[in-house]
Protein backbone atom coordinates (compact mmCIF):
# COMPACT_ATOMS: atom_id res chain seq x y z
CA UNK A 1 0.00 0.00 0.00
CA UNK A 2 1.15 3.59 -1.02
CA UNK A 3 0.08 6.29 1.10
CA UNK A 4 0.86 10.10 0.33
CA UNK A 5 1.30 12.31 3.56
CA UNK A 6 0.03 15.76 3.09
CA UNK A 7 0.99 18.06 6.27
CA UNK A 8 1.56 21.57 7.26
CA UNK A 9 3.50 20.69 10.46
CA UNK A 10 6.46 18.77 10.55
CA UNK A 11 10.04 18.47 11.40
CA UNK A 12 12.03 21.12 9.49
CA UNK A 13 15.26 23.19 9.65
CA UNK A 14 13.74 26.00 11.52
CA UNK A 15 12.45 23.36 14.27
CA UNK A 16 13.86 19.83 14.50
CA UNK A 17 10.75 19.14 16.93
CA UNK A 18 7.92 20.01 15.48
CA UNK A 19 5.03 17.79 14.89
CA UNK A 20 7.49 15.17 15.99
CA UNK A 21 4.35 12.70 16.54
CA UNK A 22 3.20 13.25 12.98
CA UNK A 23 6.35 12.04 11.89
CA UNK A 24 6.51 9.22 14.24
CA UNK A 25 3.25 8.27 13.27
CA UNK A 26 3.80 8.02 9.67
CA UNK A 27 7.64 6.38 10.57
CA UNK A 28 5.59 3.63 12.17
CA UNK A 29 3.66 2.89 9.27
CA UNK A 30 6.50 2.40 7.34
CA UNK A 31 7.62 -1.36 7.85
CA UNK A 32 3.97 -2.24 6.03
CA UNK A 33 3.72 0.22 3.75
CA UNK A 34 5.49 3.17 1.33
CA UNK A 35 5.20 6.90 2.39
CA UNK A 36 5.65 10.07 0.79
CA UNK A 37 5.25 13.61 2.80
CA UNK A 38 4.44 16.77 0.92
CA UNK A 39 5.13 19.09 3.63
CA UNK A 40 3.87 22.92 3.13
CA UNK A 41 3.75 25.63 6.38
CA UNK A 42 3.85 29.28 6.14
CA UNK A 43 5.93 31.38 8.47
CA UNK A 44 5.20 34.42 9.38
CA UNK A 45 8.93 36.12 8.32
CA UNK A 46 9.67 40.27 7.75
CA UNK A 47 11.26 39.13 4.14
CA UNK A 48 9.45 36.86 1.64
CA UNK A 49 11.35 33.88 0.96
CA UNK A 50 10.52 30.32 -0.56
CA UNK A 51 12.63 27.22 0.46
CA UNK A 52 12.17 23.77 -1.18
CA UNK A 53 14.02 20.82 0.41
CA UNK A 54 13.21 16.99 -1.50
CA UNK A 55 14.52 13.46 -0.57
CA UNK A 56 13.27 10.44 -1.43
CA UNK A 57 10.60 10.26 0.79
CA UNK A 58 9.74 13.97 1.58
CA UNK A 59 9.40 17.67 0.13
CA UNK A 60 9.17 20.45 1.83
CA UNK A 61 7.64 23.85 1.00
CA UNK A 62 8.50 26.35 3.83
CA UNK A 63 7.71 29.83 2.37
CA UNK A 64 8.15 33.15 4.55
CA UNK A 65 5.66 35.59 4.46
CA UNK A 66 5.79 39.26 6.38
CA UNK A 67 2.14 38.63 7.20
CA UNK A 68 -0.40 36.55 9.25
CA UNK A 69 -4.08 36.57 7.85
CA UNK A 70 -5.61 33.51 8.21
CA UNK A 71 -8.20 33.62 5.28
CA UNK A 72 -5.07 34.75 2.60
CA UNK A 73 -3.55 31.68 4.42
CA UNK A 74 -6.33 29.32 3.67
CA UNK A 75 -6.16 30.71 0.06
CA UNK A 76 -2.08 30.17 -0.47
CA UNK A 77 -2.81 26.17 1.07
CA UNK A 78 -5.82 25.63 -1.10
CA UNK A 79 -3.74 26.60 -4.41
CA UNK A 80 -1.04 24.08 -3.01
CA UNK A 81 -3.42 21.56 -3.01
CA UNK A 82 -4.81 22.34 -6.86
CA UNK A 83 -1.11 22.79 -8.14
CA UNK A 84 -0.03 19.55 -5.96
CA UNK A 85 -3.16 17.39 -6.75
CA UNK A 86 -4.69 18.48 -9.99
CA UNK A 87 -1.89 20.04 -11.90
CA UNK A 88 0.90 18.21 -11.06
CA UNK A 89 -1.03 14.79 -10.19
CA UNK A 90 1.20 13.85 -7.41
CA UNK A 91 -1.90 11.53 -5.89
CA UNK A 92 -1.84 8.89 -8.98
CA UNK A 93 0.53 6.23 -8.14
CA UNK A 94 -1.13 6.32 -4.42
CA UNK A 95 -3.49 4.10 -2.61
CA UNK A 96 -4.77 6.91 -0.03
CA UNK A 97 -3.78 10.48 0.84
CA UNK A 98 -3.71 11.33 4.47
CA UNK A 99 -3.96 14.61 5.31
CA UNK A 100 -2.64 15.55 9.03
CA UNK A 101 -4.01 18.79 10.17
CA UNK A 102 -7.25 19.62 8.24
CA UNK A 103 -6.97 23.33 8.74
CA UNK A 104 -6.37 25.26 7.07
CA UNK A 105 -5.16 22.64 4.26
CA UNK A 106 -8.49 21.66 4.10
CA UNK A 107 -10.92 25.05 3.92
CA UNK A 108 -11.74 24.95 0.41
CA UNK A 109 -11.83 21.04 -0.64
CA UNK A 110 -15.12 21.10 -1.56
CA UNK A 111 -14.18 22.91 -4.20
CA UNK A 112 -12.10 20.44 -5.51
CA UNK A 113 -13.04 16.59 -3.75
CA UNK A 114 -15.04 15.15 -6.97
CA UNK A 115 -11.67 15.26 -9.33
CA UNK A 116 -10.29 13.54 -6.59
CA UNK A 117 -10.33 9.71 -7.30
CA UNK A 118 -8.83 8.02 -3.67
CA UNK A 119 -10.00 7.54 -0.77
CA UNK A 120 -9.24 10.66 1.73
CA UNK A 121 -8.74 10.05 5.34
CA UNK A 122 -7.24 13.45 8.04
CA UNK A 123 -4.81 12.77 11.24
CA UNK A 124 -5.98 15.27 13.95
CA UNK A 125 -3.63 16.07 16.64
CA UNK A 126 -4.84 19.62 17.08
CA UNK A 127 -6.23 20.88 20.75
CA UNK A 128 -7.97 23.73 19.14
CA UNK A 129 -11.30 22.68 18.41
CA UNK A 130 -11.72 21.87 22.34
CA UNK A 131 -11.35 25.62 22.85
CA UNK A 132 -13.08 27.05 19.57
CA UNK A 133 -9.72 27.92 18.10
CA UNK A 134 -9.49 30.67 20.93
CA UNK A 135 -12.10 32.98 19.83
CA UNK A 136 -15.44 33.89 20.02
CA UNK A 137 -16.86 33.15 16.59
CA UNK A 138 -18.92 30.99 14.35
CA UNK A 139 -15.51 29.37 12.00
CA UNK A 140 -18.02 28.10 9.67
CA UNK A 141 -15.28 27.34 6.90
CA UNK A 142 -13.60 25.13 9.61
CA UNK A 143 -16.60 23.23 10.12
CA UNK A 144 -17.65 22.59 6.39
CA UNK A 145 -14.33 20.63 6.22
CA UNK A 146 -15.63 17.96 8.76
CA UNK A 147 -19.67 18.49 7.55
CA UNK A 148 -18.31 16.32 4.57
CA UNK A 149 -18.20 13.10 6.35
CA UNK A 150 -14.68 12.60 5.95
CA UNK A 151 -12.90 10.02 7.60
CA UNK A 152 -10.73 11.43 10.95
CA UNK A 153 -8.24 9.39 12.98
CA UNK A 154 -7.56 11.04 16.20
CA UNK A 155 -5.12 10.57 19.06
CA UNK A 156 -7.65 9.99 21.50
CA UNK A 157 -11.50 9.21 21.83
CA UNK A 158 -11.63 12.70 23.33
CA UNK A 159 -10.08 14.67 20.02
CA UNK A 160 -13.04 12.74 18.64
CA UNK A 161 -15.59 13.88 20.52
CA UNK A 162 -14.17 17.79 20.57
CA UNK A 163 -14.30 18.31 17.13
CA UNK A 164 -17.25 16.18 16.60
CA UNK A 165 -19.40 18.40 18.81
CA UNK A 166 -17.44 21.90 17.32
CA UNK A 167 -18.51 21.14 13.93
CA UNK A 168 -21.83 19.78 15.48
CA UNK A 169 -21.12 17.03 12.65
CA UNK A 170 -20.95 12.99 12.48
CA UNK A 171 -18.28 11.55 10.46
CA UNK A 172 -16.24 7.99 10.68
CA UNK A 173 -13.59 8.16 13.26
CA UNK A 174 -10.72 6.13 14.21
CA UNK A 175 -8.89 6.00 17.53
CA UNK A 176 -4.81 5.74 16.84
CA UNK A 177 -2.81 6.96 19.39
CA UNK A 178 0.31 8.52 19.39
CA UNK A 179 3.79 6.75 19.72
CA UNK A 180 6.01 6.03 22.63
CA UNK A 181 9.82 5.22 21.41
CA UNK A 182 10.25 1.64 23.49
CA UNK A 183 13.84 2.02 22.45
CA UNK A 184 13.98 5.31 24.90
CA UNK A 185 11.06 4.68 27.55
CA UNK A 186 11.33 1.73 28.87
CA UNK A 187 11.20 0.75 32.62
CA UNK A 188 14.36 0.78 35.06
CA UNK A 189 14.87 -1.30 37.93
CA UNK A 190 12.40 -0.11 40.43
CA UNK A 191 14.52 2.22 42.31
CA UNK A 192 12.93 5.39 43.17
CA UNK A 193 14.34 8.85 44.35
CA UNK A 194 13.19 11.41 46.73
CA UNK A 195 12.41 13.81 43.59
CA UNK A 196 8.71 14.80 42.02
CA UNK A 197 9.62 15.44 38.14
CA UNK A 198 7.57 17.63 35.32
CA UNK A 199 8.79 18.63 32.06
CA UNK A 200 6.34 20.15 29.05
CA UNK A 201 6.61 22.90 26.70
CA UNK A 202 5.58 25.00 29.20
CA UNK A 203 2.53 27.54 27.66
CA UNK A 204 -1.10 27.55 28.17
CA UNK A 205 -3.07 25.34 28.55
CA UNK A 206 -0.13 24.34 30.87
CA UNK A 207 -0.50 25.14 34.73
CA UNK A 208 2.94 24.88 36.17
CA UNK A 209 2.09 27.19 39.19
CA UNK A 210 -0.67 24.84 40.54
CA UNK A 211 1.93 22.22 41.24
CA UNK A 212 4.74 24.20 42.15
CA UNK A 213 2.85 25.45 44.83
CA UNK A 214 1.08 22.18 46.15
CA UNK A 215 4.39 20.69 46.59
CA UNK A 216 5.74 23.40 47.97
CA UNK A 217 2.58 23.41 50.50
CA UNK A 218 2.62 19.48 50.99
CA UNK A 219 4.85 17.80 53.86
CA UNK A 220 7.36 15.90 51.04
CA UNK A 221 8.75 19.40 51.13
CA UNK A 222 10.90 18.63 54.03
CA UNK A 223 12.96 15.34 51.95
CA UNK A 224 12.00 15.75 48.44
CA UNK A 225 12.92 18.15 45.81
CA UNK A 226 10.75 19.05 42.68
CA UNK A 227 12.57 19.03 39.06
CA UNK A 228 11.19 20.99 36.38
CA UNK A 229 12.31 20.53 32.38
CA UNK A 230 11.21 21.86 29.40
CA UNK A 231 10.75 25.80 28.29
CA UNK A 232 8.22 27.88 26.83
CA UNK A 233 6.29 31.35 27.92
CA UNK A 234 5.57 30.69 30.98
CA UNK A 235 9.45 29.71 31.79
CA UNK A 236 9.95 33.14 32.88
CA UNK A 237 7.33 33.36 35.26
CA UNK A 238 8.35 29.76 36.91
CA UNK A 239 11.74 30.80 37.39
CA UNK A 240 10.61 34.18 39.54
CA UNK A 241 7.97 32.38 41.65
CA UNK A 242 11.28 30.27 42.45
CA UNK A 243 13.71 32.87 42.80
CA UNK A 244 11.17 35.69 44.68
CA UNK A 245 10.30 33.01 47.23
CA UNK A 246 13.77 31.90 47.91
CA UNK A 247 12.90 28.07 46.94
CA UNK A 248 16.19 26.84 44.85
CA UNK A 249 16.94 24.35 46.74
CA UNK A 250 13.33 22.78 46.70
CA UNK A 251 12.34 23.21 43.30
CA UNK A 252 15.24 22.65 40.33
CA UNK A 253 15.35 23.82 37.09
CA UNK A 254 17.07 21.42 34.50
CA UNK A 255 15.54 23.61 31.40
CA UNK A 256 15.74 21.72 27.81
CA UNK A 257 16.50 18.08 27.85
CA UNK A 258 16.94 15.53 25.00
CA UNK A 259 14.39 11.88 24.83
CA UNK A 260 16.94 10.01 26.92
CA UNK A 261 17.73 12.53 29.88
CA UNK A 262 13.53 12.69 30.11
CA UNK A 263 13.18 8.95 30.45
CA UNK A 264 16.00 8.66 33.18
CA UNK A 265 14.63 11.40 35.25
CA UNK A 266 10.96 9.38 34.55
CA UNK A 267 12.44 6.05 35.56
CA UNK A 268 14.00 7.81 38.86
CA UNK A 269 11.53 9.87 40.10
CA UNK A 270 8.55 9.25 42.85
CA UNK A 271 6.22 10.60 40.23
CA UNK A 272 5.39 12.66 37.27
CA UNK A 273 3.48 15.83 37.63
CA UNK A 274 1.81 17.03 34.45
CA UNK A 275 -0.19 20.07 35.37
CA UNK A 276 -2.51 21.64 32.30
CA UNK A 277 -6.67 22.46 31.69
CA UNK A 278 -6.33 20.07 28.45
CA UNK A 279 -4.73 17.46 26.79
CA UNK A 280 -5.94 15.84 23.44
CA UNK A 281 -3.72 12.84 24.70
CA UNK A 282 -0.68 13.77 26.60
CA UNK A 283 2.29 11.44 24.55
CA UNK A 284 4.40 13.08 28.03
CA UNK A 285 2.25 11.08 30.46
CA UNK A 286 2.25 8.11 28.37
CA UNK A 287 5.69 7.72 27.80
CA UNK A 288 5.98 8.38 31.84
CA UNK A 289 3.73 5.11 32.77
CA UNK A 290 6.07 3.36 29.74
CA UNK A 291 8.91 4.39 32.31
CA UNK A 292 7.57 2.92 35.12
CA UNK A 293 6.30 6.36 36.49
CA UNK A 294 3.04 6.84 38.77
CA UNK A 295 1.39 10.00 37.16
CA UNK A 296 -0.76 12.88 38.93
CA UNK A 297 -2.58 14.77 36.02
CA UNK A 298 -6.04 16.44 35.50
CA UNK A 299 -9.02 14.25 34.46
CA UNK A 300 -9.23 15.96 31.27
CA UNK A 301 -9.52 15.12 27.76
CA UNK A 302 -7.36 11.96 26.85
CA UNK A 303 -5.52 11.91 29.90
CA UNK A 304 -7.53 9.44 31.63
CA UNK A 305 -7.44 7.32 28.39
CA UNK A 306 -3.07 7.08 29.24
CA UNK A 307 -3.11 7.05 32.79
CA UNK A 308 -5.42 4.51 33.96
CA UNK A 309 -4.74 2.48 36.93
CA UNK A 310 -0.91 3.72 37.28
CA UNK A 311 -1.48 7.33 38.50
CA UNK A 312 -3.83 10.00 40.40
CA UNK A 313 -6.44 11.78 38.32
CA UNK A 314 -7.53 15.06 39.70
CA UNK A 315 -10.52 15.69 39.68
CA UNK A 316 -10.52 19.50 38.17
CA UNK A 317 -6.97 21.50 37.59
CA UNK A 318 -6.93 23.36 41.21
CA UNK A 319 -4.44 24.17 43.34
CA UNK A 320 -6.83 22.74 46.20
CA UNK A 321 -6.65 19.40 43.72
CA UNK A 322 -3.50 19.38 43.79
CA UNK A 323 -2.24 19.85 47.37
CA UNK A 324 -5.35 17.05 47.79
CA UNK A 325 -3.09 14.97 45.44
CA UNK A 326 -0.14 15.11 47.38
CA UNK A 327 -2.33 14.23 50.65
CA UNK A 328 -4.73 11.25 49.06
CA UNK A 329 -1.65 9.93 46.12
CA UNK A 330 -0.19 6.08 46.62
CA UNK A 331 2.58 6.85 44.33
CA UNK A 332 2.95 3.18 43.95
CA UNK A 333 2.82 2.08 40.47
CA UNK A 334 0.78 -0.56 40.28
CA UNK A 335 2.76 -2.96 37.41
CA UNK A 336 4.92 -2.78 34.22
CA UNK A 337 3.37 -3.80 31.43
CA UNK A 338 3.91 -4.29 27.31
CA UNK A 339 4.43 -0.44 26.00
CA UNK A 340 0.92 -0.13 24.49
CA UNK A 341 1.62 2.53 22.32
CA UNK A 342 5.01 1.32 20.44
CA UNK A 343 5.88 1.72 17.54
CA UNK A 344 5.05 -1.91 15.92
CA UNK A 345 1.30 -1.78 17.93
CA UNK A 346 0.34 1.97 16.27
CA UNK A 347 1.58 1.05 12.63
CA UNK A 348 0.14 -2.30 12.97
CA UNK A 349 -3.24 -0.50 13.96
CA UNK A 350 -2.45 2.42 11.45
CA UNK A 351 -1.89 0.59 8.55
CA UNK A 352 -5.60 -1.51 9.29
CA UNK A 353 -7.18 1.52 9.44
CA UNK A 354 -5.93 2.51 6.17
CA UNK A 355 -6.30 -1.08 4.43
CA UNK A 356 -9.91 -0.73 5.38
CA UNK A 357 -10.47 2.79 3.82
CA UNK A 358 -9.07 1.58 0.65
CA UNK A 359 -10.90 -1.67 0.81
CA UNK A 360 -13.55 -0.30 1.48
CA UNK A 361 -13.46 3.00 -0.46
CA UNK A 362 -14.49 5.27 2.04
CA UNK A 363 -15.26 8.77 0.48
CA UNK A 364 -13.99 7.89 -3.13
Amino acid sequence: MKILHITNWYPNQFNKYEAKWIKEHIDALSVKTENRVIHFELFKHERFRVIKNKTKYLSQYLIQIPFEKWFIYEVIHFSFLVYILLIKRKSKEFDVINFHIAYPMLTYWHWIKRFIKKPIVITEHWSAYHYNFGVNKNLPRIKKIFSQKLPVITVSKALANDIKQFANSDFPSFLIPNVVDENIFYPGNNTKENFYFMVSQWKSPKTPLLAMKAFINSSYVNDHQLIIGGYGSLWNEMKQYVSSNNLESKIKFVEKLNSSQIANYMRKCKAFLHPTDYETFSVVCAEAIACGAFVVAPNSGGIPEVIKSNGFLLSKNTLDAWEKAFELASFKFNSISVNQFSAKTIGDKYSKVLESLVRNKIND
